[in-house]
């Protein structure tokens, strides 16, 4: 087997987010309705959720009041609307992406996407954590749907519905996104550079992308027709690498660069698309551990085999997407074909070798590759019923069978199969995989303690954990912007504002001068003595190159 030779680059802690877009609409509604049903589930959605607002402190109270107002519906919300002031209300700065924008008591994040709602995972060390506090996330929506449905029927009519998945069937998909560190030399190496480390990305997106979809009846965009496909996204990538996360250039390696860290960090952020949202707990264990695997790897120096490295992935993306039987194989750089079984034991044979070095980045990296080598197994067998306990794509492709078999009149272009499709991921009562784990017919790997605590508290090892007291400690009226990398509020006495920056992601900065203060009187007391919240001790090489901000365009990737 032929290598790719790489250096050694720095390694900093894998720790990992995301975020979830959720798709909503409204049923039960005359039809003379006239308003824009995304626009109203997914403010009213907004304003069920408790949250504190960050840059524009008025937002949260203007949507809550605007949503009680019949006279003045939320789904009219805009510049013309009667009694609603954008300049007045804080909303001035209205983007439509990044709307209302709440953190959460658990560390995470809210807000309106394109008039979708849009859940972000707090900053989470290991694949576990990152699946308690994923489903946390949906579980705070879920019951915001819940508050503002009953407020719906009050009312007379209307119910909203959300689904985790990602495509709508008439040619629209929308992310569920994963965020991972790397140190700058690696995003440089996957996001900007011509080389083996971004060729091989590019090849495990494409094969675990398809391995891991929550499935789909049917094709959309300019997808080959299928009657069934394992990835929902696969038909809406057509390059590599991009910038842009949109049709018609979304590229299997996103190259945005928003490492929400200091540059001194000398860390980044590296923005996955690609994949599905998993509903299994399965799933998205082996997923997001394999991922945090993978740059790990990468950051190792470790050889690459050219029969990993795929000559053309987006296609090997689409084509495994629609090989439910697995037989489909597509041309490596070592001259040799390869089918998505084969690939995956191999990377698994590639990371085991190389696991020793990973435990410090990766978490529980043992776990999820022995949960990991079990499905390899599972995929040499072709035991479909065995994937099925694991994977969304199989998992639904046996309920829509079985629809089918019980009505002879149903086939894959039939309205209610594409119906059950949607239903497999809906968060309410009729969704058929939150039925599969009520009734114990899915692998679970929190207990309800676990997600309740979730709910309502941040990871405690990363700074997430940070994020929350600073929600807790700082009054409201105090708080002048909150993100990811920074915090600026007013500092008492005299009300002057601050601006800190927050630690690494991988540093809980509980344990620093102003990270300790357990009130704002403390709080303000530590940061006007010269605190902050930098840890002493962290993953901070020196470097002599963390300017991220003049990268070139990346080359074509070949």
């Amino acid at each position: 087997m032929n290598y790719r030779a790489r250096p050694k680059l720095r390694s900093v802690p894998k720790t990992i987010g995301g975020d979830v877009e959720l798709a909503n609409f409204m049923t039960g509604l005359p039809a003379d309705y006239a308003l824009d049903v995304n626009a109203v589930s997914a403010r009213l959605i907004l304003a069920a959720v408790p949250g504190v607002v960050t840059a524009i402190p008025s937002v949260h109270a203007s949507v809550r009041a605007a949503a009680g107002q019949q006279e003045f519906p939320v789904g009219a919300l805009d510049e013309d609307t009667p009694g609603f002031d954008t300049t007045q209300r804080g909303l001035q700065y209205y983007h439509p992406v990044d709307w209302g924008r709440l953190f959460l008591g658990n560390g995470g994040s809210c807000y309106i996407d394109a008039d979708h709602p849009e859940i972000c995972v707090p900053e989470c060390a290991s694949a576990l954590d990152h699946l308690t506090w994923t489903r946390a996330g949906l579980e705070i929506c879920r019951r915001a749907m819940l508050a503002a449905n009953a407020g719906l029927a009050a009312e007379g009519g209307g119910r909203i519905r959300l689904l985790a998945n990602n495509s709508d069937g008439r040619g629209n998909s929308y992310g569920s996104h994963i965020n991972i560190c790397v140190t700058d030399e690696c995003w440089s190496a996957v996001c900007l550079k011509n080389g083996p480390a971004a060729a091989f990305t590019a090849s495990a997106f494409a094969v675990l992308a398809a391995l891991f979809g929550q499935g789909k009846a049917g094709h959309e965009a300019y997808g080959a027709p299928c009657k069934y496909q394992l990835s929902q996204r696969a038909d809406f990538f057509n390059v590599t690498r991009e910038f842009s996360t949109q049709w018609p250039n979304r590229g299997l390696i996103n190259t945005r660069q928003e490492p929400h860290a200091a540059a001194r960090h000398g860390v980044e952020r590296m923005h996955i698309i690609p994949f599905d949202f998993a509903l299994s707990q399965s799933a998205h264990l082996i997923k997001t551990g394999l991922l945090q695997l993978l740059f790990a790897l990468i950051e190792s120096g470790a050889p690459l085999p050219e029969a990993l490295i795929l000559r053309d992935p987006v296609t090997a993306f689409q084509r495994f997407s629609r090989d439910v039987a697995l037989k489909a194989a597509v041309p490596a750089q070592s001259g040799s074909e390869t089918g998505i079984i084969e690939w995956f034991e191999r990377f698994l044979d590639l990371l085991e070798g190389w696991k020793e070095g990973f435990e410090d980045s990766v978490p529980g990296a043992g776990s999820i590759l022995l949960h990991a080598r079990w499905l390899s197994e599972a995929l040499r067998a072709r035991d479909h019923s065995g994937l099925a306990a694991h994977l969304d794509g199989w998992s639904k492709l046996g309920l829509l069978k079985s629809a089918m078999s019980c009505d002879p009149a149903l086939d894959w272009s039939s309205p209610e199969i594409k119906a059950l499709d949607h239903l497999y991921a809906s968060l309410d009562e009729e969704g058929l995989y939150l039925q599969m784990e009520r009734a114990d017919k899915a692998m679970t790997f929190f207990s309800e303690a676990d997600l309740d605590a979730a709910i309502r508290q941040p990871p405690k090892n990363t700074r997430a954990a940070l994020r929350a007291r600073l929600i807790r400690v700082i009054p409201a009226d105090h708080l002048r912007s909150l993100d990811w990398g920074e915090v600026i509020f007013d500092l008492d006495p005299g009300g002057r504002p601050v601006r800190l920056a927050m630690p690494p992601p991988w540093a809980h900065g509980l344990d620093t001068p102003a990270g300790r203060a357990g009130d704002y009187s403390k709080l303000c007391a530590a940061v006007n003595a010269g605190a902050s919240f930098e840890p002493h001790h962290h993953h901070e090489p020196d470097t002599t190159d963390t300017h991220r901000t003049d990268h070139p365009r990346p080359a074509t990737l070949r």
